[in-house]
C-alpha cells in the first residue's frame, strides 16, 4: 500500500486530520449545539501506548508469510467505524483484539488460514474495507467453543475474476 497506513481508529490515514480551521468550525457548532463554553477532551491512546494481551495461539511459519500477530495490525483490525467503536478505541479498551490477521493472496492461502482456525478453536472474522457499524468485524471469543480469533483480510483479493460477455454476470473476489 502507498502512502500512509489507516489509522489504528476511526477513519482516514496516520498522517490526516482536521486542520486548525476544521476543528474550530466543529467546535462552534458544539457550542451552539450544547450552549457550553468548555469540552472535556479525550486524547486518542497512542497505539504503542495500549494494554494489548499477547495473542492466545503461536501461528505456524506455514502461515507467516501472510499473516500476523504484530501490534499495529491487530488493533486495526478490532473495531469498525460505529459510535461504541470510537468509544472503546478512545477508552483503549482493546480487549477483543484478533490474535492474529490473515492477509491471504488467494483461495488457497484462505482454504490454509481456515484449515488452521478450525484447528486452533479460533473464529475467524472476514474484513473488508473495516467500514462496519454494527459490529461485524469485531472478532468473537468465547473461551470453550472459540479460544481465539483470527481476521481475514480481504485487501489483496480485489481481483475481477470472470466476466461471461452474455449475461454480463461478473466473477469478482471479495476484496
Amino acid at each position: 500500500m502507498s502512502g500512509a497506513r489507516l489509522k489504528h481508529y476511526g477513519w482516514g490515514r496516520e498522517d490526516e486530520g482536521m486542520t486548525a480551521e476544521e476543528q474550530a468550525f466543529v467546535l462552534g457548532r458544539y457550542h451552539a449545539k450544547f450552549a457550553r463554553d468548555a469540552f472535556e477532551t479525550k486524547v486518542v491512546p497512542r497505539l504503542e501506548d495500549l494494554d494489548l494481551r499477547a495473542p492466545r495461539v503461536a501461528l505456524p511459519t506455514s502461515l507467516a508469510a501472510f499473516c500476523t500477530s504484530e501490534r499495529y495490525d491487530r488493533v486495526a483490525h478490532t473495531y469498525g467505524k460505529s459510535y461504541p467503536d470510537y468509544v472503546r478505541a478512545m477508552l483503549g479498551d482493546y480487549e477483543s483484539a484478533p490474535d492474529v490477521v490473515a492477509y491471504p493472496r488467494n483461495e488457497a492461502e484462505i482454504s490454509a488460514v481456515m484449515d488452521w482456525a478450525g484447528g486452533v478453536n479460533a473464529s475467524l472474522t472476514p474484513f473488508g474495507g473495516g467500514s462496519s457499524v454494527c459490529g461485524g468485524v469485531e472478532p468473537r471469543v468465547d473461551g470453550l467453543r472459540y479460544k481465539a480469533a483470527v481476521t481475514l483480510d480481504l485487501r489483496n483479493l480485489g481481483k475481477v475474476v470472470e466476466v461471461d460477455q452474455i449475461s454480463r454476470a461478473a466473477l469478482i473476489e471479495g476484496g
